[in-house]
């Protein structure tokens, strides 16, 4: 069970304050090389870790916190500074640890409290950030909570979100509520022996939501993300946080008349009543009140992104109640081949968004398929790391996606483990939306057993087939120009350079070449141009002339081709310049 904490804040602000001046509750000293500085997220490079797929250490096949721990220095070396860990909070795993039994502890398969300790200190003693994902929107019906709640014992009877039938069918059957569906197909509603009604569950029936109608269930929340801040964590990725309030009228959706879909499927409706609404930002505000509470507390700010699927004017509304909501524009795109609509996708955010708030690019995450895997010629892959890194604001970047990983699409029906997939069925789990597993498998680290990711234990997911060449090792020290050194050049200069750190953004698309200017008031005489060729073609570029005119000659600074196109050092006549099929060039001038 789960303990509210109200009673014990103040000994964990003690435990915060010490923690900040440098002991840890074990007495050991907490080293911290990170900054304080007030908005240190406005551009930084945020590192998605799947744990279970990142590194195995003691060869069980599953990922965990000491594997982490033990490739911290590859952050470094790759220009990382923040870095953000899927759920390792304890759960029965039926979603893979978005369905948390306890808040307040780790999962012993990825490791021990201890074991969380240690890889904070080592991500703070290199500079860095730790993020964690905090999902509030629903519990594990393991925790304790919803076992109370199940049998009525107060205060938890209304933790959850509890409805009587509808009615009963010819064989006695009851009925749900209404016709709402999960986001994981089927019905919304799963009824409940023990105490003859159902609950609500947006996502699996195992991930009951909670009710925050119920001020008591706020506050519970609110302590699980003080509890965490306190101990250091620099912030959280807020999950599925769009979902935690629904309409209390419980009137069944409209139909979305969007075709090849039926009525057990998510996209059959238009989710009016349940997502999206105004009273979810309410709660969100005060989660964001705590944020800040904390960071002024011990002078560490921390941050909240929140997951928030819509175009910039919706997500503008979430920019009240947190840091930043995620931008989820590139994702939604079908295929990232087509510069008129990534031109159409960055401009949408550079105009809606004010330059005041936090913008930020995402390409890929645990929920959908790789960028390798959408339409990409492989040189692509380089130019939209590239462009995520060069345009203003937060980068985050999926793990694998530096190297390119691609999705393994060999995985079996009989080995899928994704309930989206196996809910999909065996005709269907690998097309797109369906399962997750193809994202998730094991990250590739060299072309030994298992790719590095353990010594020799069956992984939780097959290592997929192209690990003997596509691999950070082959990459790292093989190749000059691979998508891994691509992508650490393009992270230094973020890093760097006035212009990427704070400075203007323009777009231009001339053909199929796509340009995207960065400047800075800090130095007004310095320009960095990102072009990109989309085609197998040579293309001439005839637009620099209009970011500085008064210029006439530019020096590469990064060159995705390397010696088989323009390399790093070239410089090139503005008047007179051609880019190589795919190519990706970053010019200063």
């Amino acid at each position: 069970m789960l303990l509210s904490l109200t009673k014990l804040e103040p000994c964990l602000v003690c435990i915060g304050l010490v923690l900040a001046l440098g002991d840890s509750v074990e007495g050991a000293i907490h080293r911290r090389k990170d900054t304080k500085g007030s908005q240190w997220w406005e551009n930084t490079i945020v590192y998605q870790i799947y744990p279970r797929s990142f590194k195995d250490s003691n060869n069980d096949g599953t990922g965990d916190l000491k594997g982490i721990e033990s490739e911290l220095d590859y952050f470094v070396d790759l220009g990382i500074e923040t870095i953000w860990l899927s759920p390792i909070f304890k759960s029965p795993m039926k979603d893979f640890g978005y369905d948390i039994s306890d808040f307040n502890d780790i999962d012993p398969i990825f490791g021990t409290m201890k074991d969380f300790k240690d890889l904070l200190q080592g991500v703070h003693e290199r500079g860095m950030k730790l993020i964690l994902d905090l999902v509030p929107n629903h519990s594990s019906d393991e925790h304790e909570w919803f076992k109370k709640s199940l049998r009525k014992e107060e205060p938890y009877t209304d933790y959850y979100t509890w409805r009587d039938p509808s009615g009963f069918d010819e064989n006695g059957e009851p009925i749900p509520p209404n016709n709402w569906v999960s986001v994981f197909r089927f019905s919304m509603w799963q009824w409940e022996e023990k105490r003859q009604q159902f609950y609500l569950h947006q996502f699996v029936p195992g991930q009951p939501d909670l009710n925050y109608r119920n001020p008591a269930v706020q506050k519970e929340m609110e302590n699980v993300i003080r509890f965490w801040l306190e101990l250091g964590v620099d912030g959280f990725r807020q999950d599925a946080v769009a979902h935690i309030w629904e309409d209390d009228q419980f009137l069944d959706e409209p139909l979305s008349g969007k075709p090849n879909t039926n009525a057990d499927d998510y996209a059959h409706y238009q989710h009016i009543y349940t997502t999206n609404l105004p009273e979810t930002r309410d709660v969100l505000k005060n989660f964001f009140n705590v944020f800040k509470e904390v960071g002024e507390a011990d002078g560490y700010p921390r941050v909240t992104m929140l997951e928030v699927w819509g175009d910039p004017a919706e997500q503008l509304k979430y920019y009240n109640c947190s840091n930043f909501p995620f931008n989820f524009g590139f994702l939604l795109l079908e295929n990232l081949s087509d510069p008129t609509k990534i031109l159409a996708t960055i401009d949408n955010v550079l105009n809606s968004i004010p330059k005041e708030l936090t913008k930020n690019w995402i390409l890929g995450n645990h929920d959908r398929w790789r960028v390798s895997n959408r339409g990409l010629n492989d040189p692509l892959i380089d130019a939209f790391n590239i462009l995520t890194l060069g345009l203003p604001g937060v980068t985050v970047t999926y793990y694998g996606e530096e190297l390119g990983m691609t999705n393994n699409m060999n995985i079996s029906f009989e080995n899928t483990v994704d309930p989206s997939g196996c809910n999909c069925g065996s005709d269907l789990y690998l097309t797109e939306f369906c399962s997750r597993d193809p994202e998730r498998t094991p990250m590739q680290w060299n072309n030994q057993v298992n790719a590095g990711f353990n010594n020799g234990a069956k992984p939780w997911l097959p290592i997929n087939s192209n690990a003997d060449e596509l691999n950070v090792e082959s990459q790292r020290y093989d190749s000059p120009s691979s998508h891994w050194n691509n992508y650490r050049i393009m992270a230094n200069l973020k890093r760097s350079h006035p212009a990427f750190a704070s400075g203007e953004a323009q777009t231009q698309l001339d053909g199929n070449v796509l340009a995207v200017a960065r400047t800075s008031e800090v130095d007004p005489d310095s320009v960095f141009v990102i072009l990109i060729n989309f085609v197998n073609t040579d293309e001439e570029v005839d637009i620099l002339g209009d970011f500085h005119s008064s210029k006439s000659e530019a020096t590469v600074v990064l060159g995705t081709l390397g010696k088989n196109g323009h390399d790093i050092g070239d410089v090139l006549q503005l008047s007179s310049f051609v880019l190589r099929p795919f190519e990706t060039v970053v010019l200063q001038y």
